[in-house]
């Protein structure tokens, strides 16, 4: 969470420092690292719920469970990237995939832990 959001919503900054993500999303995002060799940068990670609120994030994101990161893989277009999570995504544990309909799939890549369809991937 960035400080500086935080503070402009007037939310609790000492209060958002205690952050809570699924061992299965810390496990998927080293996948994908290993699986391209490049560094990973996560924009963002867990977000309680009145973050998530103040920057216009669905009510049912899966950061607020904290199953979910938007990423940046150095050398790689997101399209790139969520190309390789639709090949591996068994192997690497995302389930879920922003990749249609949001216009921020070309600036990062959003993917997410939760089992919504069996074990089939779900783009969103």
């Amino acid at each position: 969470m960035h400080i500086d959001t935080l503070k402009k919503h007037k939310l609790d900054v000492k209060r958002h420092y205690n952050v809570v993500l699924k061992e299965a999303l810390i496990i998927a995002d080293q996948k994908l690292r290993d699986k391209v060799n490049k560094s990973i940068h996560i924009n963002s990670g867990y977000r309680d719920t009145a973050y998530n609120k103040a920057i216009g994030g669905s009510k049912t994101s899966e950061h607020i469970q904290g199953g979910a990161s938007d990423k940046v893989v150095k050398g790689m277009k997101p399209k790139e990237v969520q190309e390789v999570i639709r090949k591996n995504y068994k192997e690497l544990g995302f389930y879920g995939m922003e990749s249609k309909t949001k216009p921020n799939c070309n600036q990062y890549t959003h993917a997410d832990v939760k089992h919504r369809n069996g074990n089939k991937l779900v783009e969103y």
